[in-house]
C-alpha cells in the first residue's frame, strides 16, 4: 500500500487516476492508496518532487536504517517552551545518545522565507529610488519643455487661448511621452521579467496584475510630475513670454 504525491501521479499518469495502479518500490509492488498533496521540504521557492509515502512496516530492515534517521514530530500546544521541555526529557529518556531539535511553526516558516524576503526589500527599496528618479526626470523634461515654449505659449493666450487650453497642451505632451515610455518599459519587462523567476513563488513573472497597476502607477506619477510646469506655465504672463530668449 502508498500514497502518491499530486507531482508524481501526473507524471506517470497524466489523464487517469493513479488509484489502483501499482507501483516498484525498491524489490517490491505496491498499491496506490490515495492521493496527497505536494509538499515543499526545503524552501516555499522550490519545485515540489514527487514523493511515495510508504507506511514503516513495509519498509524492509535495510532501508529503515536510513528512513529513520530524521523524524518530525508535530506538537500543537498554546505553551511551546513547556512542551519543548517535556518533550525533550521524554525522549532522552528513551535514548540519551539522541539529538533533539525544538522549533517553533512561527521560526521555521520566518527562517524559510528571511532570504527571499530580504531580496524583496532590496529590491522594493532600490525601485523606489528608480521610482523618484524617474519623477525628478519627467518633471525635469517637462519644465524644460515648457520653458522652450514660452513664446508659443504667450502668442496663444494674446490670441485666446484660456489657462485651460495651455493646461491640457502641456498634459497632452506629458502623455505622449509617457505613452512612448511606457510602451517601450513594458516590452523590455516582459522580456527581462524572466530574471525574477529565482526570488518568485505564488506569483508567476508574467504576473497580469503587475503588469496592469504599475503602468497606471507610472501614468500617475508622470501626470502629477508634468502637472506642475503646466501649472506654471497657464500664469505666464504674454507680454513677458514673448520677449523670453
Amino acid at each position: 500500500m502508498a500514497i502518491v504525491s499530486e507531482q508524481l501521479a501526473k507524471r506517470y499518469w497524466p489523464n487517469e487516476s493513479p488509484i489502483g495502479k501499482r507501483i516498484m518500490y525498491f524489490r517490491d509492488w505496491l498499491t496506490i492508496k490515495g492521493v496527497c498533496g505536494d509538499v515543499k521540504h526545503g524552501a516555499l521557492d522550490e519545485s515540489s518532487p514527487g514523493m511515495l509515502y510508504v507506511p514503516y512496516p513495509q519498509v524492509g530492515p535495510e532501508l529503515m536504517q536510513f528512513v529513520a534517521r530524521n523524524l518530525n514530530f508535530v506538537i500543537r500546544s498554546p505553551s511551546p517552551a513547556v512542551v519543548a521541555t517535556g518533550a525533550r526529557g521524554a525522549i532522552r529518556e528513551l535514548d540519551p545518545l539522541m539529538v533533539v531539535k525544538v522549533n517553533t511553526m512561527e521560526n521555521l516558516i520566518h527562517a524559510s522565507v528571511a532570504q527571499p524576503r530580504f531580496r524583496t526589500w532590496l529590491i522594493g527599496i532600490f525601485s523606489i529610488f528608480a521610482l523618484s528618479l524617474a519623477s525628478l526626470g519627467i518633471y525635469g523634461v517637462i519644465a524644460y519643455l515648457v520653458t522652450q515654449r514660452y513664446k508659443e505659449i504667450g502668442i496663444r493666450l494674446a490670441l485666446g487661448a484660456t489657462r485651460g487650453n495651455i493646461l491640457q497642451l502641456i498634459l497632452g505632451r506629458t502623455c505622449t511621452l509617457v505613452a512612448a515610455g511606457m510602451v517601450s518599459g513594458l516590452f523590455a519587462a516582459l522580456f527581462l521579467a524572466r530574471f525574477l523567476n529565482s526570488i518568485l513563488f505564488g506569483i508567476t513573472a508574467h504576473d497580469p496584475l503587475t503588469f496592469i497597476a504599475v503602468p497606471f502607477g507610472l501614468v500617475a506619477i508622470a501626470l502629477l510630475a508634468g502637472y506642475v510646469p503646466a501649472r506654471r506655465a497657464t500664469r505666464v504672463d504674454p507680454v513677458i513670454s514673448l520677449r523670453y530668449e
